[in-house]
């Protein structure tokens, strides 16, 4: 599942990941908007984030049922060399995106049978808020970058049964 086309991630509003709104969201509303049947099939997880915009070896901790997932979740420590070594505070590559194709998302084009790719956002930091960015997130082709938290672009819950 993927939502898209209007989700971002208010860099001025917070600086971690424990004060996204949107994780806030995930836990509320759209939870308590699934089938309670599927709903209590829902673990809680404890997961750990970089706790800032810095390279520092620090981070949190959150207790979630719904979670964004992080950059090395997804890429492993690939891409940016800033994030070697981010899997101690982040957790492992997942199996699934390893695979490129399975990085790349789509959401349905105004109600429309056709679909077209949306980037997406990671619950990860950038440590390169020099040049105003703020959040790392997946492109179109499956590949990382970094973009400021109040671009609009898509968020991929997660979730463990």
């Amino acid at each position: 599942m993927h939502i898209g086309g209007g989700e971002s991630h208010s860099a001025n509003i917070y600086s971690n990941y424990g004060d996204n709104p949107r994780r806030n969201w995930f836990n509320n509303d759209f939870i308590n908007g699934m089938p309670k049947t599927f709903n209590k099939l829902i673990k809680t997880v404890i997961k750990k984030n970089l706790s800032d915009h810095t390279t520092t070896p620090s981070g949190i901790t959150t207790k979630d049922k719904v979670f964004f997932i992080s950059y090395s979740e997804v890429l492993g420590d690939i891409y940016y060399s800033d994030y070697k070594g981010s899997q101690e505070l982040e957790g492992n590559q997942y199996e699934y995106y390893k695979i490129n194709s399975n990085r790349i998302k789509y959401i349905n084009n105004n109600g429309t049978t056709s679909s077209r790719t949306n980037w997406w956002w990671l619950r990860s930091p950038s440590t390169n808020t020099v040049s105003g960015y703020n959040w790392m997130l997946i492109n179109t082709d499956g590949s990382a970058n970094r973009n400021g938290g109040a671009s609009i672009g898509g968020i991929t819950p997660a979730f463990c049964l």
